[in-house]
């Protein structure tokens, strides 16, 4: 089993441009880590959906979609309910009571701010704030993702 440490370790990829992004076929995820809480895992590109939607792992038995553009150098992420989970977490229950007035509405974007690290800003920092509550021990969606080779599907 590898540390902790090992899992922030030096990333040997790195990305130019949002586009790098989102077209990698690189193994490996974006997330943060702190301490040692895990949030929740985006990954670009994947086969279910390619490079127009992002997922979002909760756990291994509980991911989330989003639909995605991209513009001048910005992942923007729009709002939506496409899930696939085993179980009836918390997450599920305040995804499902959020406002439909959301639904295909930008609520997250994504910028590169240098090869291995994103920043995200959350239009709507309520659904960010709602969300993050379905966890104390972990922070659902954080300010910063890191590119992690260590940690894939």
């Amino acid at each position: 089993m590898r540390s902790l440490d090992s899992l922030r370790g030096i990333n040997k990829t790195s990305f130019s441009n949002i586009d790098s992004v989102i077209h990698s076929n690189k193994i490996g995820s974006w997330l943060n880590i702190q301490d040692s809480n895990f949030s929740c895992t985006l990954f670009f590109n994947t086969s279910a959906f390619g490079p127009d939607t992002v997922m979002v792992k909760y756990s291994p038995e509980c991911y989330f979609y989003f639909p995605l553009t991209t513009s001048s150098g910005t992942i923007v992420l729009y709002w939506d309910k496409i899930i696939d989970t085993k179980y009836d977490f918390k997450i599920i229950k305040l995804i499902n009571k959020i406002d439909k007035k959301y639904l295909g509405k930008p609520f997250m974007t994504l910028k590169l701010i240098n090869d291995t690290m994103m920043k995200a800003t959350y239009l709507f920092p309520e659904i960010a704030k709602t969300l993050n509550s379905a966890d104390t021990n972990r922070l659902i969606f954080p300010t910063l993702y890191t590119f992690n080779t260590d940690i894939s599907l």
